[in-house]
């Protein structure tokens, strides 16, 4: 009855051994991969969401591994081993943020769900003008289509301010845009708030950028670059104005 007993603690030991060894010298083990799947939403312009969320581009870089979203937005990727993966969702028109550093444990099924993909704004800005009265900076201009819409003001003290310097001055986000025309303001305690001094030099560059940005950049790990998701890579003019 003993013999039999160890004979089955052995056993046992045996096989834990050979699924540590398993996992440790063949990380693409069956055992370890799994199945990984969700949905992908489409955020227009000013936030609604924007049907048949079909053909986005899924890719696990790291695994080679790719699929597209059917027309409810629903992908699936199978047999991916576990490891540390960047995913990123691709669409003609649109821009969503990397997933960067996604942990999968593998042996089973991960759903990510509801991520979503930002509509690139379609207008840009044609022009704007700047207006200093007594202690506030008024900021109108135009853009090219009589829509709704966002702008993300970028304001530095130097002249190469651009969305991948980011927003030095760290002042209000996006400002919203009527059907064809913008309009809002900065009050003189907004800069004194930021460090900046009465009769600094400040410059402006103004960018179309989707609702769902949030003002939240992030750092392209190919580029080292601040980047804005959902932003017209074509700006305004620069221009600039003292503060008050």
């Amino acid at each position: 009855m003993m013999k039999l007993k160890t004979f089955k603690i052995s056993y046992i030991f045996i096989c834990a051994l050979y699924l540590i060894s398993c996992t440790r010298d063949c990380p693409t083990c069956t055992l370890l991969n799994g199945k990984l799947t969700g949905y992908v939403v489409q955020r227009g312009q000013i936030g609604h969401n924007i049907p048949n969320p079909d053909s986005v581009l899924v890719s696990i870089i790291g695994a080679d591994l790719n699929t597209y979203t059917n027309e409810i937005g629903y992908w699936t990727i199978d047999n991916l081993a576990a490891g540390t993966y960047d995913i990123i969702f691709e669409k003609i028109g649109y821009d969503a943020y990397p997933m960067y550093g996604f942990q999968f444990v593998g042996g089973g099924e991960a759903f990510i769900p509801n991520y979503s993909i930002l509509k690139l704004p379609s207008f840009t800005v044609t022009e704007f003008e700047i207006e200093v009265v007594d202690e506030e900076v008024f900021i109108n201009g135009n853009i090219s289509e009589n829509i709704e819409g966002y702008v993300q003001p970028f304001i530095g003290l130097t002249n190469d301010i651009s969305q991948h310097t980011g927003n030095p001055l760290d002042l209000h986000p996006y400002r919203y845009v009527n059907p064809g025309y913008f309009s809002f303001r900065y009050s003189k305690n907004d800069f004194i708030d930021s460090g900046i001094d009465s009769g600094t030099k400040c410059y402006i560059i103004l960018f179309p950028i989707n609702r769902n940005s949030w003002n939240h950049p992030y750092i392209n790990k190919l580029t080292g670059q601040h980047t804005y998701v959902g932003i017209n890579p074509v700006p305004s003019e620069i221009d600039s104005f003292l503060v008050p």
